[in-house]
């Protein structure tokens, strides 16, 4: 499940399936490849020094090429790359690709917000792009105040500081806090860890995230479960090209 805020930037597309996450058409050096701009974890094999990547669709990739270096890439970060999709791959793996490039995306657990925190956490108006899930993770594409060299500075929490609401949801809110810059706007990424609150909690109906956007009133978005519909935004090259 996919919503779009009235900031967000350009149309956004739904796919379906392993192209699902196709964005950029076909890499001209591999006539049959399909050049593609996507999420992915890091994991490895014991038995392997390289690492390889799941996409958020649980597809499995082996880098046979690469133009950037990758080899020191840690289970469980995560990437924002560029595949090329050269033919398909063997013993589980769904595709064996090129890395082209990546950039790193933080990977954050939901925190508790209580006294102690609540300067630190803020709680300031964000441009939110937009948000999609996959089991595993809430991602969030944001607008971030540039130069701002303190992270995390978008938070997804759970507020110990209200009654408990006994809905069936877990209300988790965003907390974004500038420290202080005043600079331009940049894009950021983030995931979040959804870890209990995932859709593998059967005895969850889903999520209820409280945001605070930019030029509106604050407002909760319902992203009930089983998530049926797990589309991603349309991304390309410029989004990428903006996250490095």
């Amino acid at each position: 499940m996919k919503y779009s805020f009235s900031s967000m930037l350009g149309a956004v597309l739904l796919f379906s399936g392993v192209f699902a996450f196709s964005a950029c058409g076909n890499d001209e050096s591999y006539p049959d490849s399909t050049v593609t701009i996507a999420m992915a974890t890091v994991e490895k094999q014991p038995q392997y020094d390289a690492p390889y990547f799941i996409l958020d669709n649980g597809e499995k990739l082996w880098v046979v090429q690469n133009a950037v270096p990758y080899r020191d890439l840690k289970t469980g970060e995560r990437i924002f790359g560029s595949y090329t999709f050269l033919e398909a791959g063997e013993s589980g793996f769904a595709y064996d690709i090129r890395l082209n490039d990546y950039a790193m995306v933080p990977v954050q657990d939901i925190i508790g917000l209580n006294p102690d925190n609540m300067d630190s956490i803020g709680n300031m108006k964000v441009q939110i792009k937009d948000i999609w899930f996959s089991n595993e993770y809430m991602n969030v594409r944001f607008m971030l105040n540039f130069p701002n060299p303190q992270r995390p500075i978008l938070n997804l929490v759970v507020n110990e500081m209200i009654p408990l609401v006994n809905d069936g949801y877990a209300h988790l809110e965003l907390r974004y806090n500038n420290n202080g810059s005043q600079g331009r706007l940049v894009p950021g990424l983030v995931s979040f860890k959804l870890g209990s609150y995932s859709p593998e909690n059967s005895e969850l109906k889903g999520l209820k995230v409280l945001v605070r956007p930019v030029g509106g009133e604050e407002k909760t978005y319902i992203f009930s479960y089983p998530l049926t519909d797990k589309s991603t935004p349309d991304f390309n090259l410029l989004d990428l090209a903006e996250l490095k």
